[in-house]
């Protein structure tokens, strides 16, 4: 346990994002460390494809975020030692590397060429850096979440969840990347 705890230490310092399965045990057992722990890592639930909470979900943490993504009929390639193919799994430990993917949608999204303009303007606003750390990544999927009761259903349409689109294409693109830099220097702002 201690060499995890040296890794995620390490993980921190250098800035690098954690992402945590919560546990697969359902109401019989609490979320699982170090997904229990914001400092270590972003604990992730699973959720049905439609948001709601698996069967498998813990029960949330009071004061955290709760996120939850789609992990349950994940369809996985097995392993050949253990009779090959694919099948559909489910858990939080198939739901962290969506989540894991989602932020990583994110931070492209933050460091395109596109983005220059809009991402100079918000860094004299707001620590851009602060996406690269849990607590400011967790503020900026709060923000893309749908809240379900305890638990936050991080939306798969990211920032454009409740954007919709104008008739100029063109202008378009340009609103809808404003309209994401607004997400995250609102959520970094906080």
């Amino acid at each position: 346990m201690e060499s995890l705890r040296a890794s995620l230490d390490r993980a921190r310092a250098h800035k690098i994002l954690v992402f945590a399965a919560a546990s697969n045990e359902g109401l019989h057992e609490p979320v699982a460390w170090p997904a229990s722990d914001l400092q270590y890592a972003i604990g992730i639930h699973s959720a049905t494809d439609a948001g709601k909470e698996s069967d498998t979900t813990a029960p949330p943490l009071r004061g955290s975020y709760n996120f939850m993504v789609v992990g349950e009929r994940i369809l996985s390639h097995w392993p050949t030692a253990n009779g090959g193919g694919f099948r559909l799994c489910t858990g939080s430990s198939f739901a962290a590397p969506v989540a894991t993917a989602i932020a990583a949608l994110i931070l492209a999204f933050t460091w395109q060429t596109r983005c220059k303009k809009e991402r100079e303007k918000a860094a004299k606003k707001v620590r851009l850096d602060d996406l690269r750390t849990n607590w400011g990544m967790a503020k900026v999927l709060s923000r893309i979440s749908k809240t379900k009761g305890d638990f936050h259903s991080i939306s798969p349409q990211l920032f454009w969840e409740d954007y919709h689109d104008l008739e100029d294409p063109t202008q378009n693109e340009v609103e809808s990347r404003q309209h994401a830099w607004q997400i995250i220097e609102a959520a970094l702002r906080v």
